[in-house]
């Protein structure tokens, strides 16, 4: 079972001794974009006084965490732990799924 990731057992969180089928990134990644969906659902952007612009904003910054994880992983070798994984695709994830709430709200409404 794929999901988009390379399931590589020793980057997954282990359940009962069994691998879970997604690195521990793309879970934080796929629970924060179920998150940050739900979330959107609670807050609009308006409510919390944020703009489209700043919105995507927010978004790219999020991402930097998470990119910076993975950068310093594949070229200086510094071995990230499945923890600050999981916590940076959270942080990611949260903010992708409020943005793409918040564009197909726009979009449908």
């Amino acid at each position: 079972m794929n999901l988009g990731c390379h399931g590589k057992e020793e980057r997954c969180f282990h359940i009962y001794g069994r691998p879970l089928p997604v690195c521990s990134r793309c879970l934080g990644v796929y629970m924060g974009l179920g998150c940050g969906f739900l979330s959107g659902l609670i807050l609009s952007p308006e409510f919390i006084g944020i703009t489209a612009f700043s919105l995507i904003i927010l978004t790219f910054l999020a991402i930097i965490p998470l990119a910076l994880d993975s950068f310093f992983q594949e070229y200086f070798g510094i071995e990230s732990t499945n923890e600050r994984r999981l916590i940076t695709g959270l942080f990611t994830g949260a903010m992708l799924g409020f943005s793409i709430w918040w564009m197909l709200a726009e979009l449908f409404y």
